[in-house]
């Protein structure tokens, strides 16, 4: 076992802990930095008993999505309570979105602490703070401004817009639609028909898992919401989705933005991601285990995770956008603990997947403390077995200083490879010995002595959509 923890402490040492939690072999879970995401500045976990079908976890205002501008606008004027107007912004973003319309009325609504005034700018005023000033509410938090389209000097499709008091301006968090550009992240008024859009909805919690986290998705130019068209899009769902395609990412991020946008052949994927919270090493291993032998077990909790992902996120892009996300529609994919679980619900998931890819995946867990049965590379040779999900596999590292089993649990040690090498490689020639196909429903790559971080997983995302797309990954 010393072997084990010399090998871990190895891997901690070469990926940084210090604010990533997407990074590591064995990310560090007392460590949990805010990665420039401000989707919790109005976080409400104070509801964890709220009902699993309500996504915003909150049971006291079910029908804020179905309120019109006007009742939406009569709260923001009287009410006095932060929670409420927290609330209500929250839940409008999951409803009818922000901004809100309603004919030739936008409604604009923010949380801003600290200023006297603040405006409305973008390129519906020619970014003029004079022309759209907003209300303060009675909380004196809140924010709020009906801006007339009539008025707009531009039209509302593709419009960027910020809030300002002149000394600060800033993309609100309430938007539903964003993006980047070079002066950093903005709002959409509404998505741009001719350029890619990203959408996030915070607070996507369950019974299970009441720790708020984003659900977030980057659209194609083009994308129709709602519309026939939308069910030819190729899904792809991804963990850590605050790492995706947020430019202030860890370590440059995976820029998926980039990497769809540069190959026509993905020119219809729609990118679905799921933010990791404090729990991430809990939720994304299906097994405890003591992989520090301090007393302290991780893991256990993947099937709260698939569950919030099977029966809340999913159901909700599929209404609101008119997805398929499903069989040969749907592929995942993760790195490092996202890797593993995303092995796992491609065990659980069998037959329901058009592909699985896993760069780097953890696939040790369940086997330094634990005793290594329910290892993913001891429990698939019975279940599935030969599954029907294609599975592309990636790691970096080396077998350097060996690969051997010195405890035999079954599960090859970490070795020095710094990049899950040694496990990766034993679980790919479990599944080709179990009838998997290379270059069918079996994809594997290597780059010798690669770091276990997200440059490193970022060079293989094309491989890895090419590859899933050849072992069927497929629009209806």
């Amino acid at each position: 076992m010393r072997t084990a923890l010399l090998a871990l402490a190895i891997l901690l040492a070469g990926c940084p802990t210090d604010g990533d939690d997407d990074d590591a072999t064995l990310p560090d879970d007392d460590d949990t930095p805010d990665f420039g995401d401000d989707d919790d500045d109005v976080a409400d976990d104070d509801d964890s008993s709220g009902d699993d079908d309500d996504v915003t976890g909150d049971d006291d205002d079910a029908t804020a999505g179905a309120l019109t501008l006007d009742e939406v606008l009569a709260v923001l004027s009287t009410s006095a309570d932060d929670a409420e107007l927290d609330t209500l912004i929250r839940d409008v973003g999951w409803g009818a979105g922000w901004p809100m319309q309603d004919g030739d009325r936008w409604l604009f609504a923010t949380r801003w602490e600290g200023s006297q005034a603040l405006s409305v700018v973008g390129d519906i005023n020619g970014w003029d703070p004079a022309t759209h000033p907003a209300t303060r509410s009675a909380t004196f938090s809140h924010w709020y401004a009906v801006i007339d389209a009539n008025t707009f000097a531009v039209p509302a499709a593709g419009a960027k817009y910020k809030w300002t008091d002149t000394a600060t301006w800033s993309a609100g968090f309430e938007a539903t639609a964003y993006f980047w550009d070079s002066e950093g992240r903005f709002g959409y008024v509404a998505p741009p028909s001719d350029a890619a859009w990203a959408e996030q909805f915070p607070d996507l919690v369950t019974d299970a898992l009441p720790l708020p986290r984003s659900l977030r998705l980057l659209f194609p130019p083009g994308f129709q919401p709602g519309m026939a068209s939308a069910a030819s899009s190729r899904t792809l769902l991804m963990h850590d989705g605050q790492n995706l395609f947020d430019p202030d990412a860890f370590g440059g991020g995976w820029q998926m933005d980039q990497l769809l946008a540069a190959d026509p052949a993905m020119s219809d994927v729609v990118l679905v991601g799921v933010d990791n919270t404090a729990d991430r090493l809990d939720v994304y291993s299906h097994v405890a285990d003591d992989i520090f032998e301090n007393g302290t077990a991780y893991g256990g909790r993947a099937d709260d995770y698939l569950d919030l992902i099977d029966n809340v996120a999913l159901p909700f892009v599929r209404e609101r956008y008119g997805l398929v996300a499903d069989g040969a529609n749907l592929m995942v994919a993760g790195s490092s603990m996202g890797g593993l679980v995303s092995l796992y619900m491609a065990r659980e998931w069998d037959g329901t997947l058009g592909c699985v890819g896993a760069l780097s995946p953890s696939l040790f867990f369940g086997a330094i403390d634990a005793d290594g049965t329910e290892a993913l590379v001891n429990l698939w040779p019975t279940d599935p077995g030969h599954g029907q999900v294609p599975i592309f596999l990636y790691s970096g590292g080396s077998e350097f200083p060996g690969c051997v089993d010195h405890d035999s649990d079954g599960v090859v040690e970490l070795s020095g490879d710094q990049d899950n090498y040694c496990v990766t490689t034993q679980f790919r020639d479990m599944l080709a010995d179990g009838g998997y196909v290379f270059e069918s429903d079996l994809w594997h790559w290597h780059v010798y002595g690669a770091q276990h971080v997200e440059p490193a997983w970022r060079a293989q995302v094309p491989r890895m959509l090419t590859s899933c797309a050849a072992s069927g990954w497929s629009a209806p």
